[in-house]
């Protein structure tokens, strides 16, 4: 009994890994196959449930360049006021 349950937390720890480090078409790659698998077993949900990829907005730090952050600059520079306090 304390094999499986060790096998368990390896198996866990192992996919925790993956998730964070494997590049995002690797694991979509993996949810992909393991639901072919799943449905072939009879296993309609756990298939249903892998292949409903959430669709993501783009950010900054996925590198497509959608926000605009990474382009060129604009022809006009921002205009910045100065305001002066007297003490």
């Amino acid at each position: 009994m304390q094999e499986v349950i060790v096998a368990v937390v390896v198996c866990c720890a192992a996919m925790a890994v993956l998730k964070r480090y494997l590049p995002r078409a690797a694991r979509n790659a993996v949810r992909q196959s393991i639901a072919r698998i799943a449905g072939k077993l009879g296993w309609q949900r756990m298939a249903h449930r892998l292949e409903a990829e959430k669709k993501i907005a783009a950010s900054c730090d996925d590198g497509c360049g959608s926000c605009g952050g990474c382009g060129a600059p604009s022809s006009q520079p921002a205009e910045k006021r100065i305001f002066i306090r007297k003490l």
